[in-house]
């Protein structure tokens, strides 16, 4: 009995290790290329040349978008895949930060529209792959405990190192554009990319109920 439940146990530990590297390799990189960007939206756009009426609209754009398109990611996720919603993450979050290299309006605002929907994908369809794949895996809810700390762990520490990173790129890095704020956002781009091809190449689709 001893043996069998210590068998048992082994192999509920490296089923829960497998999952573990599968989901923060990624996660580490989509929420990286997440925060990189946060602080340096409001000065990419004054830099741009833009008022504070026009920056306005452009966050509300992206806040409206989160609130009414993004709401529906997790659905689409549902019947779609979930991984392919986050493969979609890094694709249109990408996108979104390379057209915040233009100083057109309308390119910012189409930015803006990606980046919500992306955010909203960031904090649904990710989760509840993880949620499936560890059902599917037969993992007890005491190991995904686990594994949402150590993603918060995760998340925080890419928050620190996204700020390093965003500050050397902006003040301490040779400019090679007009604008120096869209440096962190070139930055994001390999790391968004790097989420959606780990997604693509390491994940199992999974749906929901």
């Amino acid at each position: 009995g001893g043996s069998a439940a210590a068998h048992a146990s082994s192999r509920e530990e490296a089923s829960y290790v497998r999952l573990r590297n599968r989901y923060l390799a990624c996660y580490a990189f989509a929420v990286f290329g997440d925060w990189l960007q946060g602080g340096y939206i409001y000065a990419l756009y004054e830099a741009h040349g833009y008022e504070m009426q026009e920056i306005a609209w452009l966050f509300v754009i992206g806040y409206g978008s989160a609130a009414t398109l993004g709401t529906y990611s997790s659905a689409v996720g549902d019947v779609a895949g979930h991984r392919r919603n986050c493969v979609a993450y890094g694709l249109l979050y990408s996108l979104s930060c390379l057209l915040n290299n233009s100083d057109d309006l309308s390119m910012l605002a189409l930015s803006r529209l990606l980046g919500g929907i992306s955010y909203s994908i960031l904090f649904t369809n990710f989760e509840s792959w993880l949620i499936a794949e560890a059902d599917a895996s037969a993992l007890p809810p005491k190991i995904l405990t686990r594994l949402f700390g150590l993603a918060t762990f995760c998340n925080a520490l890419s928050a620190v190192v996204a700020g390093v990173v965003g500050h050397v790129a902006v003040e301490m890095l040779p400019q090679t554009t007009q604008n120096k704020y869209t440096a962190p956002f070139n930055i994001a781009v390999g790391a968004l990319l790097l989420a959606s091809l780990l997604s693509a190449t390491q994940w199992t689709e999974r749906y929901g109920d």
